[in-house]
């Protein structure tokens, strides 16, 4: 157990993010306060993320084709566990798309109204997102479109 220093609140590790520089390896607010922080920072700085990006182009390019070759492009799958509907997708970076699924359920800013409503009836624990066939971009647009006509999923509303 570890107290944060924002919330005041007697948590386990898990909810702290890693830092090697403290003495036992965490941060010292926890994920929900530094989410918290940093969404008040970028409200109060909204030019920040601008200025930062300044001169550092190279950079950019870099972390985004390092982040794009994690997983590599193809399609996906997301399944409701409780009532076995469906979403399929492609992507030409499988873990970045997944991380943007994730945080708009999280956000409610999901563009699938019909994939959130149900994240929020039955909850995101009972989604889960796989890899079906990691491919080239243009094979797995291919592939995404035969499987939708295929299997018309019950997420696809633009399909249908």
């Amino acid at each position: 157990m570890k107290n944060c220093i924002g919330c005041n609140k007697s948590l386990t590790s898990d909810q702290f993010s890693k830092r090697s520089a403290s003495k036992d390896g965490l941060q010292d607010k926890c994920k929900v306060c530094n989410k918290a922080d940093n969404a008040k920072f970028r409200k109060e700085k909204p030019e920040y993320i601008n200025e930062w990006r300044v001169g550092k182009t190279d950079v950019l390019i870099a972390i985004n084709r390092k982040y794009q070759s994690k997983w590599g492009s193809g399609v996906y799958k997301i399944t409701n566990l409780l009532t076995n509907q469906i979403y399929i997708g492609s992507s030409k970076a499988l873990l970045r798309r997944r991380n943007e699924h994730m945080e708009q359920f999280s956000s409610k800013n999901n563009t699938n109204k019909l994939l959130l409503q149900d994240i929020l009836i039955y909850g995101r624990d009972n989604f889960i997102f796989e890899i079906i066939k990691q491919c080239p971009v243009k094979e797995a647009r291919e592939l995404e479109a035969k499987l939708i006509k295929k299997l018309q999923p019950h997420y696809n509303i633009k399909w249908k």
